[in-house]
Parts: C-alpha cells; structure tokens; sequence
C-alpha cells in the first residue's frame, strides 16, 4: 500500500512557495481611516439615517461629560433603537395607529410595538453611557453646562412638529 496524502516538503520548498503566494504586508496600500483621538469610535456605515444623527449629537454629549472611552458595539446598539423608536414614531404620526383589514377588523400597527420594544432596549443601554439623571448620579457625572444647552428636544433632533 501507498501512503496517504501529499508528499512532504521542505521547510525552504514551503517558504518558496509562501512568497510566492503571499506578498508581503507592506506593498498592499490599504485606506485606513485614523480617528483625531484614538478612543474615537468610528460610526458604523449600516446605522440607519435617524439612528447616525443621534450618534452625531450625542458623542460629543458624552464626551462633555468626561466619558471619553465608549464601547462602539454597545454605543451603536443604543444609536440604533434610539433610530428604530423614532422611525416607527415617525410612521404612526403619519399613517395613525391603527390597521384596517379588508375583512373589517382593526389592530394596533406593529410599529406600536417595535417602538415599545426599542424604547425599552434604548432606555436600558443609555444607562451605560450615563445618558440618564439616575445613571449620572451613579456614576458622579455632572454636566458641564446646564442640560439646555446641552441637548435640543427630541423634537427639534429629529424633525418633528
């Protein structure tokens, strides 16, 4: 019987035929994107448009508050049910709250309840950015400016009347 699988090679025959199938790492020109400060997160390009505004205005937010290191999964998370909420907000004010089925029967639009869903999850994870009077105090944060200044209403944020 023969044995089985490749013959094998050298420790140069390997090395051979590696260079020849790896450049080296530094002939590859990459775009790297470099934040100012390195704890910086980079915002996410899949964030929906309502939920890359609120990342726009609140980073600074926190970072006014002396929070300069920010988990950018978990501060995604939270930009996105905050854009999730608002979304379905915008949906219900437009189309109203109520479905109408050819058959005759009314239920609730299922934006009702992603809005209630996102809201609760939004609520839970600004907690950890002490985006909350609760969460501030836990963690010994003060504003630096009066909170009027700080923020706009939600209102005036996201284009409603």
């Amino acid at each position: 019987m023969g044995k089985r699988g490749p013959k094998k090679r050298s420790r140069e025959e390997v090395a051979a035929s590696l260079s020849r199938v790896h450049a080296p790492l530094n002939s590859f020109e990459s775009e790297t994107i470099i934040p100012a400060d390195p704890y910086d997160p980079v915002k996410p390009n899949w964030l929906s448009p309502e939920a890359a505004q609120f990342w726009d205005e609140t980073l600074p937010q926190l970072k006014e508050m002396g929070i300069h290191k920010v988990d950018t999964a978990l501060f995604s998370m939270l930009c996105q049910n905050v854009g999730t909420y608002v979304w379905c907000q915008r949906v219900v004010r437009e189309q109203g709250a109520i479905l109408k089925h050819p058959n005759g029967h009314e239920f609730p639009r299922p934006e009702l309840k992603m809005a209630a869903d996102a809201e609760k999850r939004a609520k839970s994870l600004s907690e950890h950015f002490g985006l909350s009077l609760r969460a501030r105090q836990a963690m010994n944060i003060k504003l630096m400016r009066r909170p009027s200044e700080v923020s706009r209403p939600a209102h005036d944020r996201f284009g409603f009347d």
